[in-house]
């Protein structure tokens, strides 16, 4: 296909609302200053969407290109191909955004796609590919992926988490954006030692700003629930950033705030136990979940809520249900794989902690009485 056909094409769809909004997040018509709207579409999609099988580096393919346009402004749902469970990028119809529109990303952002339907998704590398993450362990792919299923399984909020093959095989973590429209990310807290001097700072934030007081109350009550599952899953990176707020406004200008559904979930496990990274401690200065229990055991809604969670979590219903969603024959063979059995191990250890606890304190209770 020539470009001349791309040309005549954009033409025709350059000032509909759905490209600007296209071209907003790949910005291929304005990424080179010195050039105009087609020379700069040029450039994107040589250097961003180029022909797979060729021995020529750079060669655009614009019949990808036109593809993706037309199911685009047709609003066409995305498909995703699936090759034994994973996403297989390289037949996923998708545009890139240039890496360098993409902010501070993280060391681990390959690339952000936006789909036909509009959806937006971050690729990421797995911690294995990359020197300075501190793991050399190939199961850490896994890793997000189960914890996405373990908070649902909990009813907490967690972005959707997708495993892809890309070129030659390497392996990609997807997540999808989970952000609604008029809706942005806000962090009013900075990266504390202990839970509680998060959620007072994060109460005082929310009251100078006067919003709802049920919001408020929804917020911190999700975070303390984030955080059971973190102590859960034993996650390892715990910046403010990675524990954001989400803002939006109404439509009669009220301003909201929730808490963010969780994500950045590499880092957990058995994969990081040994891993010195940022953790929130209980005021006891422990990070394990009895201690967690203990702290917030009278919090309106907590007991009942971790009572439930340790009562109904099972890992091995987990993995069935990631298997039955994906296909990757991991986690339906896992009692074979002693990795994979060491994510259950974790998981039911924590679990086996915090019905010790529960037990110790309805013993206090009793001797009280």
């Amino acid at each position: 296909m020539e470009f001349s056909e791309v040309k005549e094409y954009i033409d025709t769809i350059k000032d509909s609302e759905r490209f600007k909004k296209l071209d907003e997040f790949t910005r291929m018509t304005r990424i080179k200053k010195d050039k105009d709207i087609y020379e700069n579409i040029i450039y994107y999609v040589s250097t961003y969407q180029p022909q797979q099988n060729t021995n020529e580096f750079f060669q655009p393919d614009y019949a990808y290109f036109m593809k993706f346009l037309e199911q685009y402004l047709a609003n066409e749902p995305a498909t995703m191909h699936l090759q034994n469970g994973y996403v297989d990028l390289m037949n996923t119809l998708y545009l890139s955004q240039p890496r360098l529109f993409s902010g501070h990303a993280g060391n681990f952002l390959d690339k952000y796609m936006i789909m036909t339907d509009g959806s937006i998704y971050i690729s990421k590398l797995p911690l294995n590919y990359r020197g300075n993450s501190g793991v050399t362990n190939a199961y850490c792919l896994y890793c997000p992926l189960i914890a996405s299923y373990i908070a649902k399984h909990l009813d907490i909020e967690c972005a959707d988490v997708t495993l892809a093959k890309a070129h030659n095989g390497y392996r990609r973590i997807l997540s999808k954006n989970f952000l609604r429209d008029n809706e942005e990310i806000v962090t009013y807290t900075d990266d504390e030692a202990l839970i509680s001097e998060h959620l007072n700072k994060m109460d005082e934030a929310l009251r100078i700003r006067r919003f709802p007081e049920n919001d408020i109350e929804k917020a911190e009550f999700e975070f303390i629930k984030q955080e059971f599952v973190s102590k859960l899953i034993g996650l390892k990176d715990q910046k403010a950033d990675n524990s954001p707020l989400i803002v939006s406004t109404d439509e009669d200008g009220h301003r909201h705030v929730r808490m963010s559904p969780m994500f950045d979930l590499d880092y957990s496990f058995h994969i990081a136990k040994d891993m010195n990274m940022l953790v929130r401690k209980c005021d006891n200065g422990h990070t394990d979940i009895g201690s967690l229990i203990k702290q917030y055991i009278d919090y309106p809604g907590f007991k009942e809520f971790a009572q439930k969670s340790i009562d109904i979590l099972d890992m091995k219903e987990i993995f069935r249900h990631v298997y039955e969603d994906t296909g990757i024959k991991a986690f339906e063979e896992y009692s074979n794989d002693d990795e994979m059995k060491k994510f259950v191990e974790f998981v039911d250890g924590n679990i086996q902690m915090a019905k010790e606890t529960f037990s110790k304190l309805l013993q206090s209770e009793r001797g009280e009485r």
